[in-house]
């Protein structure tokens, strides 16, 4: 069965391209060692600090399991089951009300427009 029960209940959330202004990201690495763009990187920061609605970050090029804790992520070295599914997408998993979250996509659609 491809993707897990996060995705099933809607709060996996899986991303090829991010967008920012005329700039396109494609989250892909199909080779180990390949450095993450600069842009994205900095969107990853960005969802990181998101740590009521977001639970964890997984990516071609950082994993974190946890993203609610103080742990960094760390590199994702295409070397465990996990890490290599997520060589070519970014995989955001949202939190949840019932377990104690609040809704990430409450959260987006309440975010003040900047």
């Amino acid at each position: 069965m491809v993707g897990s029960i996060l995705h099933r209940i809607g709060l996996g959330l899986d991303v090829r391209v991010v967008k920012s202004g005329q700039t396109e990201e494609i989250v892909n690495r199909r080779t180990p060692g390949v450095p993450d763009p600069e842009n994205f990187a900095k969107f990853r920061k960005e969802l990181a600090a998101l740590k009521s609605t977001v639970r964890q970050i997984f990516d071609p090029w950082m994993m974190d399991a946890d993203s609610t804790d103080n742990t960094p992520a760390t590199p994702n070295k295409l070397s465990t089951p996990n890490e290599t599914l997520h060589n070519d997408h970014l995989h955001i998993t949202a939190a949840d009300e019932a377990l104690g979250y609040e809704s990430l996509f409450t959260s987006l659609i309440n975010k003040p427009k900047t």
